[in-house]
């Protein structure tokens, strides 16, 4: 099967945005920490996209990762098919097995989906019993432009998305913030004008110069910084919930 050019420079490009980058470390720094307090047997990566973070994830457990977009999972598969861990699906998170899995990781995906209650709701009963779900959405709505509106994306409040957890009776165990503030800076000055260029184009390229792609690649170490940072001026939340019976 040919490979869509435009997924495989998609895939390029995110391989090298420092966003990706340090979300990944954030997420599999709270999944590593967990391991050590938990057994994980069986992990769900809810919206995997191109499986950066379920790559990382196939380190503490058994990955099953889901998406719905076909391109996506087509070029996963052809790219990493040696790989059996994780394990790629193109499949609907509503059609998930209940009762199956000790972790679920849902990244970026949540602020897409129509009925996010229901989605929550979902993501709950997949889980074993007392098992964990590490979400990250966007937070903060005054930093709504035309790139979340084209994307017909939301962005949360703390006080939103904790209750909507509440409701989908997940018990908040940990609050993070992230992205601030050089991730932050990074977003509105370069990902956000870069993204409305793309969207004036006939088709969407995700192109970039090998030297830009590199200064990029080399750059985003830089980003570790705001790790060191937990500032409610951030653009993103990580929320770690823990099903109740």
């Amino acid at each position: 099967m040919k490979i869509d050019e435009r997924i495989k420079n998609k895939y390029v490009v995110d391989q090298s945005n420092p966003i990706h980058y340090i979300k990944r470390s954030l997420i599999l720094k709270e999944v590593k920490e967990l391991s050590k307090a938990t057994k994980i047997g069986q992990i769900a990566d809810v919206g995997c996209g191109f499986g950066t973070i379920s790559q990382g994830l196939a380190r503490f457990a058994k990955v099953d990762a889901y998406d719905i977009n076909a391109k996506v999972i087509g070029f996963v598969k052809q790219t990493f098919h040696w790989v059996t861990n994780p394990k790629f699906y193109l499949k609907n998170l509503f059609t998930l097995k209940q009762g199956k899995y000790d972790l679920v990781v849902c990244s970026e995906v949540l602020q897409y989906v129509s009925d996010d209650d229901k989605a929550l709701k979902k993501i709950n009963s997949i889980l074993k019993p007392h098992g964990y779900l590490i979400l990250t959405v966007p937070f903060n709505k005054k930093l709504i432009t035309e790139f979340d509106k084209r994307e017909k994306s939301r962005r949360y409040s703390l006080e939103e998305i904790v209750h909507k957890m509440i409701r989908a009776n997940f018990k908040i165990i940990k609050i993070r913030y992230w992205g601030y503030p050089l991730l932050k800076y990074f977003y509105l000055k370069m990902y956000v004008p870069r993204s409305n260029q793309e969207a004036v184009r006939v088709t969407k390229a995700y192109t970039f110069s090998t030297i830009a792609l590199l200064l990029l690649k080399f750059s985003r170490y830089l980003f570790l910084l705001d790790l060191l940072f937990n500032s409610n001026k951030a653009m993103g939340l990580l929320i770690i919930g823990e099903k109740n019976r």
